[in-house]
């Protein structure tokens, strides 16, 4: 029996009239605070003395106190007055004090975590103070070493202790008092005795398994060594290879030949000893190396029973069983739902490798960052000293040069110049001082000024060396490493990267249902992929392989760096254009975005390009682009079908022509894919009844054009963008970013808006994200969002640096629909860029087989919102066999009974290997014997065949036939005649033969011949004659 009492009275009784809650739910979890959520009717006693931050609140299992913790907020009250009640475990008090800045040396973990909770203490009022407990964490040197920099006491304790050091925390609510334990999971709870057991207890399961942040092979480093590193500026640690064959690394031989090598590197800067490093590095690895697995109970708690079973605690081991399916193990209590009222539908998630949520994974990436960057700065870089040196040389040194001072008509002083000639215009290195600033230039007057200081503090320098201010913001390396870790975690940490395949979630669930009259087995598959894939192999900047490419024989291909960025060197060693390719096999149908970035040196630039896909590329010209600069080239590309592609690039220009390649990529235009098919059989006493569903639902591309405002305004319109003022509303640059902006410093008013030009069409209801950019000038400004309904960002989600927002939009009708954004607050200006506008479309999917005494029942349904339903059965029993397809109000029928089979439809289809028949009624085979008359019409043109003849016409009329079998009265021979309504054309030469298999044929003449038409006597014995020319074509003489 569950009680709850607030400040010491009773809050809930179970049976009492008065002391009622409603849909009271207790949510626990290993080493968390926890949670308790109720709503609480008028007529309780205690209504009207709930306060937030000040009423504390224990539950009791009989008189075991399992919850206590503190009145957090109240967000409700329904109209019928009851009040919502969100209630922390006490656990939280820790992240109400703050840890000053401070350094700590050679303590152990117990002395470490005794100190933070000192200094919590020290803040709060006597009921928040929380004192050591039970400390059994050791630490390998037990000589710690770490940075607090305020942070709150939680996350202190659980990111520079519990998280580099293992184990669980537990708070203990005794005498009155709070004690903070540090112990492992088997010391939290106890091996409990009372089983889960199917058939027993164990009302229903699911089993989970997901594979993310899988490593396959892991180099673990230990504690910074002072002065050892081989390599001048970098930092050497300690590492296994000492005790580890001489390899730095250890890997999992399973995990390789399952997932292949996934390298991954930890540090453990408190461990010195490279035998503790080895055994810490293969603890890590077997924690990561495989797949989590994690089970959600339902069972019946036996002990409220039966007082010979232990109840379920939080931390407790349990032994599970369910034999017939595959599940017998024993498994540790990670987290506990339990509804008060309802205590047999308590929900149990089981195992240790619980899924930490997206803030937990967030937060631990950015504190690695920060802990990092703490001990980068007190590391003295050996090139700060150089540098030093080398600008003393330069400053102290004894060689000359030339000033010039510069004034206006007036005799203002314009600008200092401190040249190596005498005459500016003939200077090479120059160094300009004026009002606004420090400049110098490599290149004469005109500059580019590549290093300089400006008054308002921008600081330009190619080469940048500093101590006190943390070099490592400044330098590229460092810069790469930040990049690389924020790409997974920082203010953009939602949007998709367009640079690997990332498998994110992998789920399988099988679930097992026991009740009076039937069970039932349900398995769901559930998939996940998020990020564009890309098809290209070796082609980013971090991971390149020319290997992975098909060059030209004219090309001469090396890796080199351009500005920093591992780049593909290619330079042209003949004026033919040089192909630099790579196979990307089969791609199916659906749209590819190619891109590729491209540095063109200066004094060796190209002519052109093509790009993109074979038989699908686009021509770029080079020149309209600068030199020595970066450019992203991409082209969209949609394939209509199959087809077998390879990543072209073709460089066009004269000999010794170059051109850098990196980051070259084919990408699928697919956002999210989730496949989620739901399996059920239910036995029962009369039948057997099996149901598939199959849901496929796809994030569809992004909805928004020109969503990072690269035009600016005509009026009030660019190509995608309205906006109702020309004043406060404009497109602009801001940080380094192309945006719209709505400024409201110079009025009151919050009306002024920009809004998508094109309606957008929303073709079927689901749920929106739109998801943008945004920053202000100063911090707290709010935007208003309005894409059917209407959201607000939160206080203080919008700053002075851009931060990416997602607002979701959870039930958008059918229909067009516009985005709109609105500054919620006047007195300040408000930048958006990179706006998005993801949907979501779905399809329904599911098919039922029932077995009956009598009959056999198949039914597949599948619907689609804003679509007909498509329906098809398939019923058997003792008379007939019937199958039918519906769509609306189209139908096909297939009906098969004892003495007939009948088939209906509007359209009918057939393949095979050597018949087709399509729908629309074109048939191909390869022969036919057919009897009767066979007749073919195209329009109104007829042919027929019949009888021996194939006469031909249009309309009612015959204009002409071949008879195969031509009789005569005079004759008994049956001769081929060919005969038209009024003549007959023949085109072609003429042959004739003795007979059809003849060797021999004659060409009939084609020409013109004399032939003699009169002859005369003249008298003594001679004659004369006359004759006439004969044209002949094909045998047969012309008239």
């Amino acid at each position: 029996m569950y009680k709850v009492k607030m400040d010491g009275l009773t809050l809930y009784y179970p049976g009492d009239k008065e002391a009622v809650l409603t849909n009271p739910t207790l949510n626990l979890q290993t080493g968390y605070a926890g949670t308790f959520e109720f709503a609480v009717p008028p007529n309780n006693p205690l209504y009207n003395s709930i306060k937030n931050r000040s009423s504390m609140v224990s539950v009791f299992r009989d008189t075991t106190e399992i919850f206590y913790g503190e009145v957090r907020k109240q967000p409700k009250v329904d109209r019928y007055k009851n009040k919502n009640v969100y209630c922390a475990g006490a656990m939280s008090f820790l992240a109400d004090s703050i840890q000053p800045p401070a350094e700590y040396h050679d303590m152990s973990p117990r002395q470490m975590l005794g100190s933070f909770l000192d200094i919590h203490n020290s803040q709060v009022e006597d009921r928040k103070k929380i004192y050591l407990g039970i400390v059994t964490i050791t630490d390998a040197n037990d000589s710690l070493y770490r940075y607090t920099n305020f942070e709150n006491t939680l996350k202190a304790i659980r990111e520079k202790l519990v998280e580099k050091l293992g184990g669980y925390l537990r708070l203990r609510h005794v005498n009155d008092k709070l004690y903070l334990d540090w112990i492992t999971l088997e010391e939290y709870g106890k091996y409990c005795e009372q089983p889960i057991e199917f058939g027993l207890n164990l009302l229903d399961y699911s089993e989970s398994v997901t594979a993310e942040n899988l490593a396959t092979a892991l180099i673990p480093l230990g504690a910074r060594l002072q002065g050892e590193s081989e390599i001048e500026g970098l930092e050497k640690y300690v590492d296994i290879t000492s005790v580890n064959g001489g390899s730095n690394y250890i890997y999992s031989q399973e995990a390789v030949e399952t997932f292949g090598w996934v390298w991954a590197t930890n540090t453990w800067q408190d461990v010195t000893e490279p035998s503790n490093l080895l055994r810490k590095g293969k603890e890590w690895l077997q924690d990561n190396q495989f797949e989590e697995l994690t089970l959600t109970l339902t069972a019946v708690d036996l002990s409220a029973m039966d007082k010979e079973y232990d109840a379920f605690d939080i931390g407790d081991r349990i032994p599970c069983r369910a034999k017939p399916y595959g599940m017998d193990r024993i498994f540790p209590v990670m987290e506990m739902t339990i509804p008060l009222q309802q205590p047999d539908a308590a929900k149990l998630t089981l195992g240790e490798n619980r899924k930490l949520t997206y803030t937990e994974q967030q937060t631990r990436i950015y504190s690695g960052v920060t802990a990092a960057a703490e001990e980068r700065r007190k590391i003295q870089n050996e090139a700060v000293k150089s540098a030093i040196d080398n600008l003393t040389a330069k400053m102290t040194g004894s060689e000359g040069g030339y000033k010039l001072s510069e004034f206006d008509e007036n005799g203002k002083w314009i600008r200092d110049l401190y040249m190596d000639a005498p005459d500016k215009d003939q200077s090479t290195n120059i160094l300009q001082i004026n009002k606004k600033g420090i400049g110098g230039s490599h290149n004469g007057y005109g500059g580019p000024y590549t290093v300089g200081m400006t008054l308002d503090g921008g600081i330009v320098g190619e080469q940048i060396t500093a101590n006190s201010i943390g070099a490592e913001k400044l330098t590229v390396e460092y810069k790469t490493e930040l990049e690389g870790k924020f790409t997974q975690a920082g203010k953009d940490a939602n949007t998709y990267t367009d640079q690997r395949e990332t498998a994110v979630r992998e789920v399988i669930t099988t679930s097992i249902k026991s009740v009076e009259d039937q069970i039932q087995l349900a398995v769901t598959d559930q998939k996940s992929v998020t990020n564009r894939y890309n098809y290209i192999a070796g082609g980013d900047n971090h991971s390149l392989e020319i290997s992975k490419f098909t060059p030209a024989a004219n090309l001469e291909v090396v890796k080199e760096a351009a500005e920093n960025i591992n780049a593909i060197r290619l330079k042209k060693t003949d004026g033919s254009y040089g192909t630099f390719q790579q196979s990307l096999g089969e791609l199916s149908v659906g749209t590819y975005e190619v891109e590729v970035k491209i540095y063109l040196p200066a004094g060796a630039k190209p002519s052109y390009c093509y790009f993109g896909l074979t038989s699908s590329t686009q021509y770029q010209n080079f020149s309209a682009l600068e030199t020595n600069k970066w450019y992203t080239l991409k082209r969209t590309i949609t394939l209509t079908s199959k087809a077998t592609k390879s990543f072209y690039f073709a460089l066009y220009g004269s000999t010794g022509r170059v051109a850098y390649l990196t980051d070259i990529r084919v990408l699928r235009s697919v956002k999210e894919l989730i496949d989620d098919v739901d399996a059920r059989i239910t036995v029962e006493a009369g039948k057997i009844t099996q149901s598939v569903t199959e849901m496929y639902e796809a994030q569809q591309h992004d909805y928004c054009a020109g969503g990072d405002f690269p035009e600016e305004f005509d009026g009030n319109y660019t190509t995608d963008w309205y906006r109702n003022n020309t004043t406060y509303v404009y497109q602009t640059t801001w940080k380094e970013k192309t945006c719209g902006c709505i400024n409201l410093k110079e009025t009151t008013s919050t009306s002024y808006c920009l809004r998508t030009r094109a309606a957008i069409k929303v073709p079927r209801a689901g749920k929106f994200t739109v998801r943008f950019k945004a920053c202000s000038e100063k911090a707290g400004t709010r935007l208003r969002c309005s894409f059917y309904t209407t959201k607000y960002t939160t206080a203080g989600q919008i700053g002075t640096e851009w931060q990416t927002i997602e607002l979701v939009f959870d039930s958008i009708p059918a229909g067009t629909r516009y985005l709109y954004f609105y500054s919620y607050t006047a007195g300040d200006a408000v930048y958006i860029t990179d706006v998005e506008i993801q949907g979501y479309a779905a399809h329904y999917n599911e098919a039922q087989l029932q077995v009956t005494a009598d009959s056999i029942t198949a039914e597949v349904t599948r619907a689609k919102s804003a679509e007909e339903t498509l329906k098809s059965s398939i019923k058997v029993n003792a008379d007939n066999i019937k199958l039918k397809v519906a769509k609306g109000s189209i139908s096909s029928e297939i009906s098969q009974e004892a003495g007939s089979i009948s088939i209906k439809s509007n359209r009918i289809s057939i393949s095979s290997t050597n018949f087709t028949l399509t729908a629309s009624g074109y048939v191909t085979m390869k022969g036919a014997s057919c009897q009767g008359t066979f007749e073919a019409k195209n329009g109104s043109w007829f042919i027929k065949m019949a009888y021996g003849e194939i006469t031909g016409g249009y309309g009612s009329t015959t204009y002409g036939y071949i008879d195969f079998a031509g009789a005569y009265n005079n004759s008994s021979a049956r001769t081929l005649r060919l005969r038209g309504n009024s003549r007959v054309d023949i085109m072609g030469k003429l042959y004739t033969a003795t007979t059809y298999n003849a060797d021999t044929v004659w060409e009939t003449f084609t020409g013109t011949q004399k032939i003699i038409t009169n002859i005369r006597d003249i008298g003594d014995g001679a004659i004369e004659w006359t004759w006439t020319n004969f044209t002949f074509r094909n045998g047969m003489m012309m008239g």
